[in-house]
């Protein structure tokens, strides 16, 4: 079984002793939502959940505080610029000196050490005071330096 351009494609073999002498058959099952939107409203979620206010009163932890959700948000960052994209308007641009401290830090490094150019740039004018300051590290020159 496979997805293939919003419809799941299932191979199928006949089962009973008649038909063991057919050749297997593919099954098409065409798919009204596709993956990638499932995906988007994924993103779209976290985001949303990121964007909310950090409370000094509350018992919850901010999933960018939190020392695992922190890492898995820096890791999506780093694999998924659409996701990246979506989390820095949702939830980052203007509020990254906010977030560039603890674990937080790790998600915000995350926009300087990326891989996609764009994704760069989006967030290099308000993360460069940052580094500029020493408050955030960009450890992309280290990577590139031992390379």
């Amino acid at each position: 079984m496979r997805l293939q351009q919003g419809v799941l494609v299932a191979y199928c073999t006949p089962m009973t002793s008649k038909e063991l002498n057919e050749e297997p058959y593919e099954v098409k099952i065409s798919c009204t939502v596709s993956l990638d939107d499932k995906i988007n409203s994924l993103h779209e979620a976290i985001a949303s959940l990121a964007a909310e206010f950090k409370s000094e009163d509350s018992q919850e932890e901010h999933v960018f505080e939190n020392f695992h959700s922190s890492r898995t948000i820096r890791k999506l960052i780093l694999d998924c610029p659409n996701f990246a994209s979506t989390l820095w308007e949702k939830a980052l641009k203007g509020k990254s000196e906010l977030w560039a401290h603890g674990h937080s830090c790790k998600v915000i490094s995350a926009f300087l050490e990326s891989p996609d150019s764009k994704l760069q740039k989006l967030a290099k004018n308000e993360l460069q005071p940052l580094v500029d300051s020493g408050i955030l590290k960009n450890l992309k020159p280290k990577e590139v330096a031992t390379q």
